[in-house]
């Protein structure tokens, strides 16, 4: 997954720890550049899915949406993908950006500093709160012609998007049949997970919150999180604070939620009976809190 960090840096003891972008915490790790092409990849072609652009909706959600679109495809077997993290780690020391790289020549330029031969760059359009548009285009980096050019329009809320819409477009980029899916509210996508101990289920944690907290070393920060349904009572957090972007996995226990990002030590929430999440990180020296929007 690669190391997750706070927004800003932050030093104490004998050690420099990066601060979280919300609510994950502890010591920043380094990705490592991603390998070179293979040329024996079994059949299937090397590829990089850039950060869809977010159009009158979130960065949040787009990276969301974006992250479902690469699992989607791996499902296809018909493409290698250059993991996220390695693809930030690559670009960040090119000074390029994932997203809004949406032109022929960008695509190439970013291609060629990956490694790759073929390119997935795209669009999330938010019409309001229960109508999308999701496009996306295959890009060759050798010759910059555009390979495959898909959109699919979604009408649900954000949720059954994520779960059920984007399966859509990836089965039109890869040129499998597209699956006939009905939208449907996210109390009919999630509704059916078990509870997840007294008083606190997955559903009751899904949404989008605020989150303010102070670093171990008394400096404050702001930001959003989504967090998303997962299999086995888990849930994925997404944190978004300026122009960074984080992720990490929650295990429900009673009313405890520890989040795993990388790191020896986790996010550790406790669910208040209010639906606000209070947390620590960094061993306890940070504090985070999480209000639903």
């Amino acid at each position: 997954m690669g190391g997750i960090a706070r927004a800003t840096a932050i030093r104490w003891g004998m050690g420099a720890v990066l601060s979280l972008a919300c609510a994950a915490t502890g010591l920043a790790q380094a990705p490592t550049k991603p390998a070179a092409p293979n040329a024996s990849t079994g059949g299937q072609e090397l590829v990089a899915v850039m950060d869809l652009e977010p159009i009158n909706s979130t960065k949040v959600q787009a990276i969301a949406i974006s992250d479902r679109l690469r699992e989607e495809l791996l499902k296809t077997h018909k493409f290698v993908l250059v993991n996220r993290d390695q693809m930030d780690a690559v670009l960040n020391e090119q000074a390029l950006q994932q997203t809004g790289c949406t032109s022929s020549e960008c695509a190439v330029k970013v291609g060629q500093v990956l490694g790759v031969r073929k390119l997935v760059t795209g669009r999330v359009l938010k019409l309001d709160d229960t109508h999308w548009q999701l496009s996306a285009t295959i890009i060759d980096v050798e010759t910059a012609q555009t390979l495959s050019s898909e959109s699919i329009q979604y009408e649900g809320d954000f949720f059954a998007l994520l779960q059920t819409g984007i399966v859509g477009l990836s089965a039109k980029l890869s040129g499998q049949p597209t699956p006939a899916v009905a939208s449907a509210p996210v109390a009919a996508v999630i509704g059916t997970l078990p509870p997840a101990g007294p008083g606190v289920s997955p559903a009751s944690l899904v949404g989008v919150y605020d989150c303010a907290g102070t670093n171990p070393n008394g400096g404050r920060y702001r930001g959003e999180v989504h967090i998303l349904p997962l299999p086995e009572n888990q849930l994925t957090f997404t944190w978004a604070i300026g122009s960074q972007s984080f992720k990490g996995v929650g295990t429900i226990s009673g009313r405890t939620v520890t989040v795993d990002w990388g790191d020896p030590s986790p996010v550790i929430y406790q669910v208040k009976q209010d639906g606000t999440l209070d947390g620590t990180w960094a061993n306890g020296t940070g504090t985070e809190v999480l209000t639903r929007r």
